[in-house]
């Protein structure tokens, strides 16, 4: 198995809140590089394949959007999201909206906790700071409960925590991660991810991060399945000059050879990502299958914030935590 797809899947290496580059989460920088979003939207490309997403041929369908507030210290403290469930001349016309909040334990402005809740105050996530970058996390993932057919009431869940390691100069080394999955109230074994970290850089904006680790499969009865992906190859992706991921893939080191998996084109306004297009690579040739839509506030980040900020939103085929920004 590829390890981008292992990466992908997120069953594995928990890259939930590694930081790519040294930065004070909460911080304010003298040389702004963009400002907080408002608003991002995703729309999934219809290209006429047996009436795919059932609407008009060759559009973009609007199919969620996430809305933040801050709090005084630049980070989120209410993230709603909406998903889109149906639509009309492509409009949507159906869906719902879930609400999580977060709040902050704060050492001056740099955060040293933070913990996250649902719509009815559950807490779904924790995490610590040093020197404003995380240090270790928990989190719960698909919490409910089911009923089995002899009406006994059982759990249903995915949790994970973990932690991150950083080099003297700030720079993310190592994750270290334990999931666990209980389904209708057996448990399903832990998985251990561990992963190791290169990037090339240039005063904080890289331009190529390489990936790769190994993963622990200890099932219910005690089996243990261990691979070791460093083997094979990894993930890279490649940054253009504002550090926004361009394309990413696997790397073979059997063959020495890279293959892309997808890529991204921006769309800019007034120096800030308007829209990023996001196309796969299927057979050396680029599919349409996606855009985001941006939206910002007023309060400016440094450069390293709003790259991560764009990255964790826009970058495909690679952990969607890995850029993290808050």
């Amino acid at each position: 198995m590829k390890l981008k797809r292992w990466l992908s899947r997120g069953i594995v290496l928990a890259m939930v809140v590694a930081l790519m580059v040294p930065m004070p989460v909460a911080a304010k920088s003298g040389k702004a590089g963009g400002k907080l979003v408002k608003s991002v939207e995703y729309y999934s490309y219809n290209d006429g394949q047996d009436g795919k997403y059932g609407t008009a041929d060759d559009k973009y369908v609007p199919r969620t959007k996430k809305v933040f507030t801050y709090d005084k210290k630049n980070n989120p403290k209410e993230i709603k999201s909406y998903t889109y469930n149906s639509h009309f001349l492509n409009v949507p016309v159906s869906g719902s909206v879930s609400i999580n909040t977060f709040k902050y334990k704060y050492k001056g402005k740099t955060p040293k906790s933070m913990k996250a809740m649902n719509n009815i105050g559950y807490v779904t996530a924790t995490r610590k700071y040093k020197k404003g970058k995380v240090t270790s996390f928990n989190e719960v993932k698909g919490l409910s409960t089911s009923t089995r057919e002899d009406g006994v009431e059982v759990e249903n869940s995915s949790k994970r925590s973990g932690s991150v390691a950083y080099n003297k100069k700030g720079n993310i080394t190592a994750t270290c991660s334990v999931s666990s999955i209980i389904d209708e109230g057996v448990a399903d074994g832990t998985t251990e991810s561990n992963a190791t970290y290169y990037v090339v850089q240039k005063k904080g904006i890289p331009s190529y991060i390489y990936a790769t680790g190994n993963c622990k499969k200890t099932a219910a009865d005690g089996t243990v399945d261990f691979k070791d992906y460093s083997a094979d190859g990894g993930s890279y992706v490649t940054c253009n000059g504002k550090g926004l991921v361009v394309q990413s893939g696997d790397y073979d080191k059997a063959e020495n050879k890279y293959t892309a998996d997808y890529n991204i084109q921006y769309v800019m306004k007034k120096g800030k990502v308007s829209e990023a297009i996001i196309y796969e690579v299927v057979d050396g040739k680029e599919e349409a299958v996606g855009k985001y839509v941006f939206k910002y506030g007023k309060t400016k980040i440094s450069k390293q914030r709003y790259m991560n900020m764009i990255n964790s939103f826009t970058v495909w085929g690679w952990s969607d935590d890995y850029f993290f920004w808050y």
